[in-house]
């Protein structure tokens, strides 16, 4: 391969590899997502897309952020409202796996985290 087509090769890909860093995206802090519902992969998603998805969409989970306690709330909504099942042992890993990849995440910046005292 001739030179100057390898330089526009690393000319293409430097910017993105750059971005990547500087937003301190990791290898490892990619996950995995489930094309046909969104979900992302890890363990308890089985369970989420066989107890959630049931009823509606799995959107209606990917577009939420609760906490634990949210979740679990939201939980006995459905149970008193909309006849969601008893979800026995399923319940903790499905708590568990919205509260690990749909709970609330704060993305203030550093900056503003100091200026609030949060710090």
């Amino acid at each position: 391969m001739p030179p100057h087509r390898r330089l526009r090769g690393l000319t293409i890909c430097l910017p993105v590899i750059s971005a990547l860093l500087v937003s301190g995206i990791s290898r490892a802090e990619v996950k995995a997502v489930d094309e046909a519902t969104g979900f992302v992969i890890d363990r308890g998603w089985e369970l989420a897309n066989a107890h959630c998805a049931a009823c509606h969409s799995a959107q209606i989970v990917t577009q939420n952020r609760m906490d634990r306690n949210g979740w679990e709330d939201t939980i006995r909504q459905m149970q008193a409202e909309h006849g969601l099942w008893d979800l026995g042992e399923a319940e903790l890993v499905i708590l568990d796996y919205l509260t690990r990849h749909y709970g609330i995440t704060d993305t203030r910046p550093r900056i503003r985290k100091k200026m609030l005292g949060s710090e």
